[in-house]
């Protein structure tokens, strides 16, 4: 292996590296027996290392309550960052047994939710430290998480309920103080033996994903569009340039995240909050506060659209339409319904 070669070959092909991690260490490791030695590792109420609710007869659990181990923990992502690594995925989080002891006098019960969120400090100060910058997509979380973006909304299933509560959880996200978010477009995992989603169902989580703040393509199986067919591959290859289109109006939504809190996918109620009708709405958001973005959401390309107030120009046709009204659309694969405000100022690509 060639780990500093293959950096640069990705770099020289316009792609950045991003490597996966988890907050437990294996135990027959070179790396447990030095945070053993070290007492980096929580413990359980009879003296012996904790055991995390996941994999816990194979892996120990880092104790982030612990400046020592947390310094550690950083070595350890130092090296790889020195070799040109962009980002991380601090995975997990979520498994700290309740009876845990941790450095600072407090159990896994009261640690389990902050737990993830001196996890992420960790790994973000340190790549802050290292390279000015630092984006992470972590899974677990608690207040504070935003200011160690993003999160991801977890391992969804391939199915259509799934990708309904993807987004009813990000647009909660969006509500609770998390300006930016990412999914697994296609879904995790399917319920059915872990076969690969149904190629409509990819296809309109590809549209929805691409028009959310991170796009992230990810699953049991491949998620790459020539699994899925040439229908995918058109449809993903056309939204994927309409996201490089909308970069500059995305990346100045991701200002505006970073320096207010304002995320940049909103719930309506956020932009209407006089409006009692998008205080209920669950199936659409705006990209910002002037695109609207409605997934579809069912194998028939059924689509009901809300337009809030104000007059709304459908981004394919060029058609205004004036809300607040409801729309009920038969909505094409190569399509899902996206309105733009009328008057509003989109920074494009041409």
């Amino acid at each position: 292996p060639d780990p500093p070669g293959f950096v640069d070959w990705l770099g020289e092909r316009g792609f950045k590296l991003s490597l996966w991690e988890i907050p437990y260490v294996y135990n027959d490791s070179e790396m447990a027996r030095e945070g053993e030695a070290n007492g980096y590792f929580a413990r359980d109420p009879y003296g012996g290392p904790a055991k995390p609710i996941e994999n816990p007869e194979e892996t120990l659990l880092v104790d982030f309550t612990n400046a020592g181990a947390v310094r550690w923990w950083q070595d350890k992502h130092r090296a790889y960052l020195k070799l040109g690594v962009a980002a991380f995925k601090p995975d997990y989080g979520e498994a700290v047994p309740p009876d845990a002891l941790f450095s600072d006098g407090r159990t896994g019960e009261q640690v389990h939710n902050l737990y993830p969120l001196l996890y992420n400090k960790a790994v973000y100060e340190v790549m802050r430290e290292e390279q000015g910058e630092a984006m992470l997509f972590s899974r677990s979380g608690y207040a504070g998480s935003q200011r160690y973006p993003i999160n991801w909304t977890g391992d969804a299933p391939c199915t259509w309920g799934g990708m309904a509560a993807t987004l009813r959880a990000g647009l909660s996200l969006s509500i609770s103080g998390i300006s930016m978010w990412s999914h697994d477009i296609g879904g995790f995992w399917n319920p059915r033996l872990f076969q690969p989603p149904d190629p409509t169902l990819y296809i309109r989580w590809a549209q929805f994903g691409l028009l959310s703040s991170h796009s992230r393509f990810h699953g049991v199986r491949g998620r790459e569009p020539w699994y899925y067919g040439d229908k995918a591959i058109e449809v993903v290859r056309e939204f994927a340039r309409l996201r490089y289109r909308l970069l500059p109006y995305i990346y100045s939504l991701a200002e505006e995240a970073s320096a207010t809190g304002i995320p940049v996918v909103r719930p309506l109620i956020l932009e209407y909050p006089d409006d009692p009708v998008a205080a209920t709405v669950d199936y659409e958001y705006l990209l910002g506060p002037d695109l609207l973005v409605v997934p579809v959401m069912n194998p028939e390309g059924r689509a009901v659209v809300y337009l809030p107030e104000g007059e709304w120009r459908d981004w394919w046709s060029g058609e205004v339409s004036t809300g607040p009204r409801h729309l009920r659309l038969e909505v094409p694969i190569e399509r899902l319904p996206l309105y733009a405000r009328v008057g509003a100022d989109i920074p494009i690509e041409p």
